[in-house]
């Protein structure tokens, strides 16, 4: 579940563009709290109750919160906002190989410290390639205010990997 708060900064003269702050929290509860918390009452535009609400599950412990993502921006401009890890992977390997000879001095009993001792001689899968890849959160806004600055039309693309 993903909770967005919009708000704009205290007005200023007609001859500034204010500044336009969204935040996006990601809040992890079950998927019977989420279904009561969605169909409990009529949300409508203004979502306090609903973010009291989930304020007060953090609190006792039946919600978490995972990430929490801020972008400021002026009206008519496009900012990206991101709290992201590099991340860097194998994605093709070498195989395992075997010794394709031992040898062995005289005729002796496997005993388990030479077993040991054998399965050191096997070469491990070795990575050859690799990829990178960002995890983490990313939101991206853009915001346009109309002409008397008491509306907000908010273009938001956010995503979590």
């Amino acid at each position: 579940m993903s909770s967005l708060m919009v708000k704009a900064a205290p007005p200023a003269p007609s001859t500034q563009n204010p500044l336009i702050q969204v935040t996006v929290e990601y809040i992890e509860v079950t998927q019977e709290e989420a279904t009561r918390l969605l169909y409990k009452e009529k949300l409508g535009k203004d979502g306090t109750k609903l973010r009291a609400e989930l304020q007060a599950m953090l609190e006792s412990g039946r919600a978490k919160p995972f990430e929490t993502l801020m972008a400021s921006s002026k009206a008519q401009q496009k900012v990206t906002s991101e709290s992201v890890r590099e991340v860097i992977y194998a994605t093709e390997y070498e195989p395992a190989e075997l010794p394709t000879y031992v040898g062995v001095e005289k005729e002796t009993v496997a005993s388990p410290d030479l077993v040991k001792g054998l399965s050191s001689l096997v070469t491990p899968e070795t990575p050859t390639a690799f990829e990178t890849r960002n995890t983490g959160g990313t939101v991206e806004i853009e915001a346009v205010l109309s002409d008397d600055k008491k509306t907000i039309q908010l273009r938001l693309a956010h995503e979590l990997v």
